[in-house]
């Protein structure tokens, strides 16, 4: 289980879990998911159910944080997480590609992100 604020304008890219199901709970703001190829907008206390190896992204569309809860059915996605991640209070230090790329090749069990 994560929570996760995302900004306006920004989004949750393109990927799919290929050995875990999803459920992704809207708490806040409002924004645009897109699961399997259909778009849906998303306004608080939405959930939306995603199957492993389904493709899904999301995005904010409005003009608060996007606050979300994403469940998984099978550990794993954490570790990818905390690979990506800086400890609270930490500032951020943005990722070159290469970095990233190898984080997701580490973990490509855990999440399939689409080429860009």
């Amino acid at each position: 289980m994560l929570m996760e604020d995302i900004a306006p304008g920004q989004g949750i890219p393109p990927h799919m879990h290929p050995h875990s199901d999803e459920i992704l709970f809207i708490r806040d703001g409002s924004g645009t998911a897109t699961l399997g190829g259909r778009e849906e907008n998303v306004l608080p206390g939405a959930t939306i159910y995603m199957p492993r190896n389904t493709g899904v992204r999301l995005k904010n569309t409005g003009t608060q944080p996007l606050r979300i809860i994403a469940i998984f059915s099978q550990p794993g996605y954490e570790n990818y997480m905390r690979d990506i991640s800086v400890p609270e209070g930490e500032a951020a230090k943005p990722l070159t590609v290469d970095e990233l790329t190898a984080i997701r090749a580490r973990h490509h069990a855990d999440v399939v992100y689409a080429q860009p």
